[in-house]
């Protein structure tokens, strides 16, 4: 600016230059990086926080993807051995029903245990079959000898008492043989079940009839439950109650007020309707040494028992996907049997 006096305008004096293109382009990247600088500072915390939450995702996924993976590994690991022991299982007590919650017992101790009771299982079933077989060949021929000879010497007056006694003796331990054969057949076989729906308590009535009018001097006695109509094999349930009835009334006998009682339940296991049975006798009951192995075949303490009768027992149960146990008692004997309600 350019003033010569107090009263004269001042004048101004521009001057133009031309500036170098490269320096131009260098102030002008300057100003732009500066720019930048400045969006950047300010989005720095979302940015920060951004590479955090994904970093976060990604560590989830791939913990949800590890966790995933070993389960999947652990299922396809376990699933080939939980379905042997099933097959298993099966074989000794079919389509078995009421698992015991045993958390000390892993997969393979199961399988184990599965196998186990399936080979001892198979081996008493092939005894049963095997003496069957061979001591039912020899006895119709000496039921058809000792009958000869009763018929042959009917008319000597000299032996004939002794004959007559000794063909006895003969055809009534032929028949003691063959009801022995009898019951090695029904434990060595299992016939297809036929379920139907049943009314137990008349069930039990009947079977109660059978032997309360030839035992009169026992009290017979049935507790009914809230429970009805059970899905069952008719004939095989009431030859299981006929044999636990036999038992109980062959313990009764020392009694000096025999008494035997039934009652039944409703009660749920594993979230499944079930009908509990239980005999209860005011018998001799069971020695400690034979409870943990009742239910196992030629296992008695009568001096003609034959051993097989709560086996065929335990042998139907299974077959019904049920469960029997003996229960701890201060006098006589109590057999508890948990049948399901419906059968899958």
């Amino acid at each position: 600016m350019i003033s010569f006096s107090l009263n004269e305008k001042p004048i101004f004096l521009q001057a133009l230059f031309s500036v170098d293109p490269k320096l131009s382009m260098m102030a002008y990247s300057v100003e732009e990086t500066y720019a930048r600088y400045g969006t950047l500072s300010f989005m720095k915390t979302p940015i920060q926080y951004s590479y955090a939450l994904t970093l976060g995702i990604v560590v989830m996924l791939a913990l949800l993807l590890a966790i995933y993976g070993s389960f999947e590994f652990a299922d396809r690991l376990v699933k080939p051995i939980e379905s042997l022991e099933k097959q298993t299982d099966s074989k000794n007590n079919p389509e078995k029903r009421f698992p015991p919650n045993n958390e000390n017992e892993d997969e393979i101790t199961a399988l184990v245990n599965s196998f186990m009771a399936a080979q001892k299982e198979a081996a008493w079933s092939d005894v049963a079959k095997r003496m069957a077989h061979e001591i039912n060949n020899p006895l119709t021929p000496i039921q058809l000898s000792a009958e000869r000879i009763q018929k042959k010497f009917a008319g000597s007056s000299e032996e004939k008492e002794f004959i007559d006694a000794s063909t006895k003796t003969i055809i009534s331990q032929v028949d003691v043989l063959r009801d022995l054969v009898s019951a090695f057949s029904n434990f060595a076989e299992r016939e297809k079940l036929r379920f139907k729906k049943t009314d137990i308590h008349n069930l039990i009535k009947e079977s109660i009839r059978l032997y309360s009018q030839q035992y009169t001097n026992i009290s017979f006695e049935l507790k009914k439950g809230d429970i009805k109509i059970v899905e069952i094999d008719i004939n095989k349930i009431q030859q299981a109650l006929s044999n636990l009835l036999l038992n109980a009334i062959d313990a009764c006998q020392g009694s000096k007020e025999p008494k035997i009682e039934l009652e039944t339940k409703l009660t749920k296991i594993n979230s499944r309707d079930c009908c509990e049975l239980l005999f209860r006798d005011n018998g001799q009951g069971f020695d400690k040494s034979m409870i943990s192995t009742a239910f196992e075949p030629y296992q008695t303490s009568k001096k003609q028992g034959k051993g097989l009768g709560l086996a065929i027992v335990k042998s139907i149960i299974d077959e019904h996907k049920g469960e029997i146990n003996i229960e701890k008692s201060s006098l006589g004997a109590t057999i508890k049997i948990t049948l399901p309600i419906v059968q899958n």
